[in-house]
């Protein structure tokens, strides 16, 4: 039986880290609240479809940028575990 590989490990973390806290956690549903009144309020001006579209990109490329960023620091995080464990129990792979 093989061993699952590190980067499995941590993809699969990071696909049901969310799932069950999220909704309780109340600065997150505070959060989830403003961007459906502003998304409510952007729908409501009625702009023109290009516009809308500008819009939609410039969201869409912003949450790309930062969802990268988070898991990028997520990942460190989990080597920064596995490089404090092999520190303090003297391993040479973990």
């Amino acid at each position: 039986m093989t061993q699952p590989k590190w980067d499995d490990f941590i993809r699969l973390r990071l696909d049901a880290t969310l799932s069950e806290g999220e909704m309780k956690d109340k600065d997150f549903l505070a959060a989830k609240d403003e961007e459906r009144k502003v998304y409510d309020y952007i729908h409501g001006l009625n702009l023109p479809e290009k516009a809308m579209d500008a819009i939609d990109r410039y969201i869409t490329a912003n949450n790309g940028i930062w969802t990268r960023y988070n898991t990028l620091v997520y990942r460190q995080g989990f080597s920064d575990c596995r490089n404090a464990l092999q520190y303090l129990l003297g391993a040479k792979h973990l």
